[in-house]
């Protein structure tokens, strides 16, 4: 597939997973599939990748950290069942 059509593809995709499918590609074709995204995503995906940490992952763990803190339950997870 043409970094192009990639592009236009993945731009639907959520943020998180359209990182984690760059992540695993070479990185020359990532780099070129990034520069075919609107640049302010191109830009928003940079940063991110840059930072080490998917958006989520990061609130997730905040969340439970502030929840931990204050003793209540933590939030964000209530999709899954124990």
């Amino acid at each position: 597939m043409k970094p192009a059509d990639a592009a236009k593809v993945m731009e639907t995709l959520d943020i998180d997973l359209c990182i984690a499918i760059l992540q695993r590609m070479d990185e020359s074709n990532a780099a070129k599939v990034i520069t075919a995204f609107e640049p302010s995503r191109a830009a928003e995906i940079t940063q991110i990748i840059y930072e080490g940490t998917p958006r989520r992952a990061a609130k997730a763990r905040n969340a439970a950290a502030n929840a931990s803190a204050s003793g209540a339950e933590p939030t964000g997870n209530a999709d899954i069942q124990q």
